[in-house]
């Protein structure tokens, strides 16, 4: 998670640093970090739009306290030092807004866009207009306007709302419009077929969302009837029942269902693997081809102060069926009870058995 720039609770506008959410640690142990630029940046803005599309970090709009923009600028997280460039995107371009939204597209034909939807501009009027910013192969950037479909109602123009993909379909979410406390339908654009559909939906506005298998939550945010006051509740959109009229948008977003649920597979399959080879190797019992033998405490007095420093007087390394032979070296004068099998594991095991048997003897 990365953030950049914004406005303080004070009003004023926050600094141009770049923050990482590092998590590396775990959730309890995650810090923010500032991520060390070099040369320019952006500079200090509100109302703008950042999104990931590896490996780059791109920043759209917003205002800089002065005007409002429609600049873009990339991060590239591939090579340290990292630095941001002011991207050249062609002549033709999205006016200047504000508390737009951007999202980024994974499947269909506007695969690895960033797709923007609507804003306020310069004259505080609301934008409806959808453009996709695309990255060539030979490294050029690119700015592409949504068509939208003349049989089919437009989308309602708005700011302050909220954007995410479900496969190739863009669901717009909340916001506001030109008209105080106007009631604004969630709306969903499908970039295969150019059109726009409208459904009821949670009126918030400077909310937060994101979808986990199909299921689109929404957090925080303002509502009309106070818009003082922040919410602090999470709502939950079952998309599978929002679309049961549309066939052709429920099988949109039955890959993105599968793709889910595999993952959700994966990973518990990869838990039970993890937790079968643990319960494996705790059970695995593997005898030693070697020991170590250390010299008694007699024999060790012996030994000068010089020769103590050196490990290998103390301590030597045996093959593990001649183990069974050190007792009489050790000493002489002790009978060796255990059986030498031909079997050295079974010989050791019975050197430890045998004793335990008789607790009441030595």
């Amino acid at each position: 998670m990365v953030v950049y720039g914004g406005a303080t609770g004070g009003g004023s506008l926050a600094s141009d640093d770049l923050y990482l959410l590092d998590m590396r640690n775990g959730e309890d142990q995650a810090q923010w970090m500032i991520v060390p630029v070099v040369g320019s940046t952006p500079g200090r803005r509100y109302g703008h739009s950042i999104i990931f599309s590896k490996p780059h970090l791109l920043v759209f709009g917003g205002n800089t306290g002065q005007e409002a923009v429609n600049d873009v600028w990339c991060l590239s997280v591939e090579k340290a030092p990292f630095s941001w460039i002011k991207l050249d995107c062609g002549r033709e371009a999205p006016q200047v807004r504000v508390y737009h939204s951007a999202a980024l597209c994974q499947t269909g034909s506007a695969t690895g866009m960033m797709v923007c939807f609507g804003g306020r501009t310069t004259d505080q009027s609301s934008l409806f207009d959808t453009w996709g910013l695309r990255r060539h192969r030979d490294g050029r950037w690119d700015w592409v306007k949504a068509p939208y479909k003349n049989q089919t109602e437009g989308p309602i123009p708005r700011y302050q709302h909220s954007a995410l993909f479900l496969g190739p379909l863009m669901m717009v979410i909340g916001g506001r419009t030109n008209q105080v406390g106007e009631v604004v339908p969630l709306e969903v654009y499908d970039t295969e077929s150019s059109e726009w559909y409208k459904f009821n939906s949670v009126q918030r506005f400077r909310h937060s969302c994101w979808a986990s298998n199909n299921f689109v939550y929404v957090h925080g945010g303002f509502e009309h009837e106070i818009p003082n006051i922040p919410l602090s509740e999470i709502c939950k959109i079952d998309t599978q029942k929002l679309f049961t009229r549309h066939e052709n948008l429920l099988q949109k977003i039955k890959p993105a269902e599968k793709s889910g649920k595999d993952n959700e597979k994966e990973k518990k399959e990869g838990i039970k693997k993890n937790q079968h080879n643990l319960y494996n190797m705790e059970r695995k019992f593997v005898l030693a081809n070697q020991a170590h033998i250390a010299t008694s405490s007699n024999k060790q007095n012996q030994i000068n102060e010089s020769q103590a420093e050196d490990f290998s007087l103390i301590v030597r390394q045996i093959s593990i069926d001649k183990l069974a032979e050190e007792p009489k070296k050790l000493n002489p004068q002790q009978k060796n009870h255990s059986k030498i099998d031909k079997n050295p594991n079974d010989a050791l095991c019975q050197m430890f058995l045998k004793p335990l048997l008789k607790p009441k003897e030595g």
